[in-house]
């Protein structure tokens, strides 16, 4: 299934079954992970010029990051916040803001870049959030 996801650009599909505790690891009967068959794509769709490449590029990180024994979760919470840029900030705020309107309202006040460190801060670095780790 996660090779399956992989080959067609299911990003959700495959973070939800990292997630799962799939194993990402697996061969299929060509000797190849789901990392190797997204990669795959990636060079044939950057090649090519194709827009897929930049779901490729999100499933090879996300394979990527689990080969690593990390979670977007724990990557979130070590960030280095002056290093990120405002954009940046502001998407993973977004994620949490789809659930959770009082961030959404917080959000909508940020303007400066200060303000959504201040709020990234607030809302990363507390892992007992009940929506943390539901979070990507």
């Amino acid at each position: 299934m996660l090779h399956y996801a992989s080959h067609k650009g299911l990003f959700e599909m495959v973070d939800g079954l990292v997630r799962a505790g799939v194993p990402h690891e697996v061969k299929n009967n060509e000797g190849k992970t789901a990392l190797d068959i997204a990669k795959d794509h990636l060079d044939i769709t950057t090649r090519d010029g194709y827009e897929a490449a930049g779901v490729y590029k999100k499933i090879v990180d996300r394979l990527e990051l689990a080969a690593s024994g990390e979670t977007p979760e724990s990557v979130l919470a070590k960030q280095d916040v002056a290093k990120m840029t405002s954009k940046d900030l502001r998407d993973a705020i977004e994620k949490v803001a789809a659930k959770d309107e009082k961030v959404k309202k917080e959000l909508e006040k940020c303007v400066e870049k200060e303000h959504l460190v201040e709020l990234f801060k607030r809302l990363f670095q507390d892992k007992k959030k009940s929506w943390f780790s539901a979070l990507l």
